[in-house]
């Protein structure tokens, strides 16, 4: 049964790295601030995972013979607390960083559904008066992405030219700032029912 056991354990090890060098490649490919803070806290939590799975790893390999007995002070009961300690203080990170995000993408998509229905009246464009590009801008901007270089970073176009994209947008719409933009967008993607 133990070498069964190992085997289960290599292959969750290798499944936690995975997903934590995922979670980190995303978040640095996150448009947003909290979006990156998310993948973050997944990364602190696969990290926290990573060293449980390996030292229990460990000290089935050491029962198995597998490693040599220089390696015994794995598990040994002083270590195995400091990796106890060390896995719930990453997963208690983790999680704090995940609730804080969490709770403010909440707040955030509850305030945007409520401020759609305020979007000015007769906007007189639709989806079609704009380019490929800009419905991908208004997009972006309905997500809570608000500045130049995250659009930039979102759509590997320079800061310079999402700028543009906006002022085009912004233009064609008749509206003047990127709240407004945001909402206009959020229509598009998710209009808003106006027969209540």
């Amino acid at each position: 049964m133990t070498p069964f056991l190992v085997l289960i354990r290599v292959t969750n090890l290798v499944l936690v790295v995975g997903l934590t060098v995922l979670a980190a490649m995303s978040a640095r490919r996150a448009a947003g601030r909290r979006t990156r803070t998310l993948f973050l806290s997944l990364v602190v939590a696969g990290c926290a995972l990573t060293v449980t799975i390996a030292q229990r790893l460990a000290a089935q390999s050491l029962e198995l013979g597998a490693l040599p007995p220089s390696f015994h002070w794995l598990v040994t009961p002083w270590w195995q607390f400091v990796v106890s300690i060390t896995t719930t203080v990453l997963l208690i990170g983790g999680v704090w960083l995940a609730i804080r995000v969490i709770r403010r993408l909440e707040e955030a998509e509850r305030a945007l559904s409520s401020l759609v229905t305020f979007l000015p009246g007769e906007v007189p464009v639709g989806p079609d008066a704009f380019t490929r590009r800009e419905r991908e801008v208004l997009e972006i901007l309905a997500s809570g992405v608000r500045s130049d270089e995250e659009i930039a970073a979102a759509l590997y176009i320079s800061p310079h030219t999402a700028a543009t994209h906006v002022r085009n947008i912004m233009k064609k719409s008749n509206l003047h700032n990127r709240t407004e933009l945001t909402l206009l967008g959020r229509s598009f993607v998710d209009p808003p029912d106006r027969s209540a």
